[in-house]
């Protein structure tokens, strides 16, 4: 994974339908290599496939709640699978605590949420304890966490170090980009190219409100292209 695999995720994810050669005229690469790396990470089961999102609400289920579960010793997986296959369950997690299990549940209005909870949940065995957590409303709906400048890159010590972008050539890293909010010290500006050196970085670029002249000297002594530019 590159931060151009990143990249493709984060537009895939915005658009799934979005044609492959205008996302490859976006990010600046060949058709090719779109496909080749859409197909590297379906295989790899980073894309584990593609699908409508529906808005649940104008179907009719207004209500979205959560459950709490206590279960009987030694029954979570069967009363798991039971609840697998229930299809007002949309999701169910094994978590720890008080309750062992989660799940979460849409209903039309509150006397459908009542018979969901009280009657049909029931009639699962081995369930003591229920508790109802009602959503008032939604403040975030999104499942995903930003990807781009997230995720770490490995470098040859096994350490795992983050940049905002990284460009690789063959397998190789070509370019890494770290940015500053604030004024860079020449300890950040020395753990900056430490970190460019363990990825094999040819090039490194740091933006931020200002850079010192040890990152120039740092770039002649490891013979690295350096590209400085101040952020506003």
């Amino acid at each position: 994974m590159d931060d151009l695999d990143l990249k493709i995720l984060e537009h895939l994810r915005e658009n799934a339908r979005v044609p492959l050669l205008q996302l490859s005229h976006a990010l600046g690469v060949s058709d090719v290599t779109l496909h080749t790396r859409i197909e590297q990470m379906s295989a790899a089961g980073v894309i584990q496939g593609f699908r409508t999102m529906i808005n649940y609400a104008q179907l009719g289920f207004a209500i979205t709640a959560f459950v709490q579960l206590k279960v009987s010793q030694g029954s979570a997986d069967e009363v798991i699978s039971l609840l697998n296959k229930i299809p007002w369950v949309s999701e169910v997690y094994d978590v720890n605590g008080e309750y062992e299990l989660l799940i979460k549940i849409m209903a039309k209005d509150p006397s459908d949420l009542r018979d969901k909870v009280e009657s049909d949940l029931s009639m699962v065995g081995s369930i003591l304890e229920k508790n109802l957590i009602i959503v008032m409303r939604k403040e975030k709906d999104m499942d995903e966490i930003a990807l781009v400048g997230m995720v770490g890159f490995k470098g040859k010590s096994g350490v795992v170090h983050k940049f905002a972008d990284v460009q690789r050539e063959k397998s190789k890293v070509q370019r890494v980009l770290d940015v500053y909010t604030s004024r860079v010290t020449e300890v950040e500006i020395l753990k900056a190219f430490a970190k460019a050196l363990d990825v094999g970085a040819r090039e490194i670029e740091i933006i931020a409100p200002s850079y010192t002249k040890t990152a120039e000297s740092l770039a002649k002594q490891y013979k690295m292209k350096l590209k400085t530019k101040e952020s506003e």
